[in-house]
């Protein structure tokens, strides 16, 4: 356990929004009542040693220059008195009511929502006095941070649509957050920057735009290079975006033990989860992936976690999980083996999920250790199919799960493979239908002519021109009925057995 660190969160009642029904709202796992009661011993029986609490600036600041710690004291008090080390998530991305800034406004209404727009320099500013303030009056007390960026958890994320907030916005959902004014004109300038002539942008685009206006969203189509510039551009923009966060933060924490929540599944609407993990590799912390072992089976399970614990190991940072929903004892092996074979170092859960299954979670924090997987086949992550919607990440994860029982595997993107990945493997498998960047495509073919092998599970594609490439190798990998799992690692092999939900060396 040198090395491993396990926490619980304690989400404050006076932040829940009251008004939804218990079945919806955070407050159905217990949360609230973590420091309280048989909570107590259940979680220190798993071995956690930190307790997270939140400071939402919605609350602490509601008037200007008027700063109210006393709900954090109360509960960084509470958490030093039982024991645990105080670990905090600070959120400034929910404004107070007082503060004037552009807010995000969503391409498919038009309308707002209470989170400001990145876009917006203003933001930056704010959040260096959100984090100063909470440096000043905390500093060394705080054991474990949290890097607090955007959306609605706090997250590297866009807003998703959470609303059992009190200062959740009346108006949020899933989509593009990309309308206000300042979004628009710093896309526009992204293009001119890009293409430079407005004539070589129609050319790509298939557009007959005159000039780069101020608003080129409504040019972009659905599918083409056009949509894959914005989705780029949006990405990035988060990216940028987080990158400025993490150095604010560790301006006023340097030293202090931290990790970067990646949020949702997959990487739709805005994220580049390859490129958050080397942002947490630059500033010294954890990427921490949400969604442990949530499909109930391992072979899909284990994929989407890969996209994370994949470009921990290239990056050269550690990697970390959470459980998004419900686990209890049948999904034991199937959460630990994933925990173990992806070599997690951190484990974030609900007090509720540890009541549930009090016996995995004690198996579990004995088995952790941090050691790396051995593997020597990659698999290729289709990011920009999953950005514009032409593969579906649980399609996705459906075909690499069957993968995962013949054989073990790491995922690349092609912003992973130019950047010299395949160097690290013997083997890259394409799954059916995949689309793969020109550049990324050469960087493949090069790779292959030194000797690496290459397979394609049915037909791939060259993003730009649709052309189907057809030098590859092709292979098929049949499904198991009852298949049991194995890793590598330097000191041996482990293996999972679902049917029997069992794991043996």
């Amino acid at each position: 356990m040198s090395k491993c660190y396990v926490h619980t969160r304690h989400i404050p009642i006076e932040h829940l929004n009251l008004d939804i029904p218990m079945g919806q709202r955070i407050v159905a796992n217990g949360l609230p009542g973590v420091l309280e009661g048989d909570n107590i011993k259940i979680i220190r029986n798993a071995n956690v040693e930190y307790i997270e609490t939140r400071l939402v600036w919605a609350c602490l600041e509601k008037e200007e220059g008027k700063l109210d710690f006393s709900r954090v004291d109360r509960d960084i008090g509470r958490i030093e008195e039982l024991g645990f080390k105080p670990a905090l998530f600070v959120w400034p991305q929910h404004v107070p009511k007082w503060v004037e800034i552009t807010r995000l406004k969503c391409l498919e209404h038009g309308l707002e929502c209470t989170v400001p727009s990145l876009w917006d320099p203003k933001l930056l500013e704010y959040y260096d006095h959100v984090y100063g303030e909470t440096a000043k009056r905390y500093g060394d007390r705080i054991k474990f941070l949290y890097f607090g960026i955007y959306g609605d958890y706090g997250e590297y994320t866009y807003p998703l649509g959470v609303k059992q907030y009190i200062f959740s916005s009346e108006h949020t959902h899933d989509g593009k957050w990309c309308g206000d004014e300042l979004a628009k004109a710093d896309f526009a300038r992204c293009m001119k920057e890009k293409y430079d002539n407005i004539q070589v942008l129609n050319k790509a685009w298939g557009t007959e735009l005159s000039d780069f206006s101020s608003d080129m969203m409504p040019a972009v189509g659905v599918g083409g290079i056009a949509e894959l510039d914005r989705e780029r551009w949006y990405a990035d923009s988060l990216t940028r975006f987080t990158d400025k966060v993490c150095a604010i933060i560790r301006k006023h924490f340097p030293n202090t033990r931290g990790a970067m929540p990646l949020g949702i599944v997959g990487d739709r609407n805005g994220l580049n989860k390859s490129d958050a993990v080397k942002l947490c590799a630059k500033y010294g912390i954890t990427p921490r992936w949400t969604g442990w072992a949530h499909l109930s089976d391992f072979g899909r399970s284990d994929s989407l976690c890969k996209r994370v614990s994949t470009a921990a190991r290239f990056y050269g940072t550690d990697f970390g999980l959470e459980a998004a929903l419900e686990l209890y004892e049948d999904n034991a092996g199937n959460a630990i083996f994933e925990a173990r074979s992806n070599g997690a170092v951190l484990i974030h859960n609900d007090p509720g999920n540890y009541a549930r299954a009090p016996e995995l979670y004690r198996k579990l924090t004995e088995e952790l250790g941090g050691e790396l997987p051995v593997i020597d086949t990659a698999v290729f992550y289709p990011l920009e199919d999953i950005w514009l919607s032409k593969i579906d990440i649980f399609d996705f994860a459906r075909d690499t799960g069957v993968i995962r029982a013949h054989t073990d595997y790491d995922l690349a993107d092609s912003g992973m493979i130019c950047e010299g990945f395949l160097e690290r493997v013997k083997t890259l498998v394409l799954t059916d239908g995949v689309t793969v960047l020109e550049k990324a495509l050469d960087f493949i073919r090069k790779w292959k002519e030194k000797g690496g092998i290459v397979k394609a599970c049915g037909k791939a594609y060259v993003f730009e021109s649709g052309e189907e490439i057809t030098d590859f190798e092709k292979v098929s990998f049949a499904p198991c009925d009852a298949p049991v799992y194995k890793t590598a690692f330097a000191s041996g092999e482990l293996y999972y057995d679902p049917a029997k939900n069992d794991i043996y060396k």
